[in-house]
Order: structure tokens, then C-alpha cells, then sequence
């Protein structure tokens, strides 16, 4: 049902050593609950798709910049439900879940290695309970490879994840910063509040296909970074399907971090 997931990560603080493979020919929810999942891709990807869908057909800068800002929040909501509100980790502190930065704004924003985890090859022990090799990265460089190309690599990673932190409190923060003929019709935060209420209903469904069954949270991240890697791959005649990876994680890496409280 899904295809193969594959990339290579020489990041220095994540991954093993440069060059390291990650290859994965079964989805983490395989075999029991591949129907459930595959009823969550397919929901998704109609939704996007028709939700945003112009007079003209879909703008994909927006599309990318949509899926790219839910793929990030998921990862914290994912950790929130299947660890922090059962209680096996804290939210934050020693042994917790996430570093939490306070504003002059009041409003929260989160970090942490096991949240990265759900978007970059990490290898430390804090990402021992995170989604293993399932990352955003890897989906969309095995996309990206799979096209030709050459998928965006560590230094550019890093320098998102450097923008992000660099902006945290201000109006910059969350700002895509992709050229002018490439821009999307809404920045990620407007992105994720538009979006994020009618995925969640869409990611818990039970009906039809699901049987009376629901996708564990802990696989949401997983769902919504598969059906990225589809849409880079479906748009690649449309746009360079690099530029697609960079647009979907300039919108990832900030909503990853957005206090919960403040989202829809």
C-alpha cells in the first residue's frame, strides 16, 4: 500500500555517521492497522486537495507550505497524547518531554530533541521513544531522490531550525522565506489554524473503512508526512520537488514549537 521509505542524513548531531542509510520497506502501523492508515492518507489528501483548490486548480506553494506547517505541529501533538498526557513524561524539566521557552509575549514555545526527532534523523537517547526512522526528512529526500534530484540537506536544515529559534517572540518568527515568484497565498500559522480543527477530526475518524478502530496519534505524524511525500511527487512537473522539501519544512519546523494552547 505505501511505498518505500529511504535517505541518507550527515547531520552532526543526529543520525549516525555521515552517509548513514535508513531503509524501510513496512510503515510502523503495518500490518494490523494498514487500512486505518490508508483511510487517514486518503481523507487527508482529498481534503487538502479540495480545500484548497482555486478557479485556476492548487496553488502547490500553499499546498506545501499547508501540509508542511501540520506535519510540524503533529509532532507535538503526537508526543503530548501518547506521552506527556498519560503520564509517562513530563511536559517539561528534567526527564521531560520538551525545553520550553517563555516570551515577553506570554506565550509559550517548545524545543527539544525527541520533537525534532518526528522531522530529522536524531540518535540520542531522549529520541529513543520518538518515531525511529520515520521522519518528515527521510519521506520527502526518498520524494525528492526518487525525482532526480538532490534532496536539501543538513546545512540548510540547520539553518531553519537556527531562523526558528533566532525568531521565537517576534513577527518574523514562522515566516517562510522563499522567493517572491514561489510564495504562498498564507503564511504556516494562518496555515495550521485554518487547517489543523478539520485534520484532527480527519486523523481520529472511526467510520467506513476504520471499522470502529481509530489511528494512534503517535502515527499521525507518520500519516501526514507520507501524504507530503505524495504531493511532492504528484506536483513535481509543477515545481522543482527541492524547492517543494524546503517550502514544507520553512512551515514545519516553526509550528512545531507554537504553544498548543494558542492553536484551534
Amino acid at each position: 500500500m505505501f511505498g518505500r521509505l529511504f535517505g541518507k542524513w550527515s547531520g552532526k548531531r543526529g543520525g549516525g555517521r555521515a552517509g548513514d542509510t535508513y531503509v524501510e520497506s513496512r510503515m510502523p502501523w503495518e500490518p494490523d492497522g494498514s487500512v486505518v492508515a490508508g483511510f487517514a492518507v486518503s481523507n487527508l489528501t482529498g481534503y487538502l486537495m479540495a480545500d484548497l483548490k482555486g478557479p485556476r486548480g492548487v496553488h502547490v506553494e500553499t499546498l506545501m507550505t499547508v501540509v508542511g506547517a501540520l506535519a510540524g505541529y503533529s509532532a507535538q501533538y503526537a508526543i503530548r497524547e501518547t506521552l506527556v498526557n498519560p503520564g509517562k513524561m513530563p511536559e517539561y524539566g528534567p526527564g521531560g518531554a520538551f525545553v520550553m521557552v517563555d516570551t515577553k509575549t506570554a506565550e509559550k514555545y517548545y524545543f527539544g530533541d525527541l520533537l525534532n526527532s518526528y522531522l530529522i534523523p536524531e540518535n540520542n537517547e531522549a529520541t529513543a521513544v520518538g518515531p525511529g526512522p520515520y521522519t518528515l526528512w527521510g519521506f520527502l529526500a526518498s520524494a525528492v531522490t526518487q525525482c532526480g534530484r538532490r534532496p536539501i540537506g543538513p546545512d540548510e536544515i540547520r539553518e531553519i531550525f537556527k531562523h526558528t529559534a533566532a525568531t521565537v517572540g517576534t513577527a518574523q518568527f514562522g515566516e517562510s522565506r522563499l522567493p517572491k515568484e514561489h510564495s504562498s497565498a498564507m503564511p504556516p500559522r494562518s496555515a495550521l489554524n485554518r487547517a489543523w480543527p478539520k485534520v484532527r477530526a480527519i486523523l481520529a475518524r472511526t467510520d467506513g473503512p476504520a471499522d470502529g478502530k481509530a489511528l494512534w496519534p503517535g502515527y499521525w505524524p507518520t500519516v501526514i508526512a507520507l501524504v507530503a511525500q505524495k504531493l511532492v511527487l504528484q506536483s513535481k512537473d509543477v515545481i522543482d520537488p527541492a524547492l517543494s522539501m524546503r517550502i514544507v519544512f520553512e512551515a514545519a519546523v516553526p509550528m512545531s514549537k507554537v504553544d498548543p494552547a494558542t492553536v484551534p
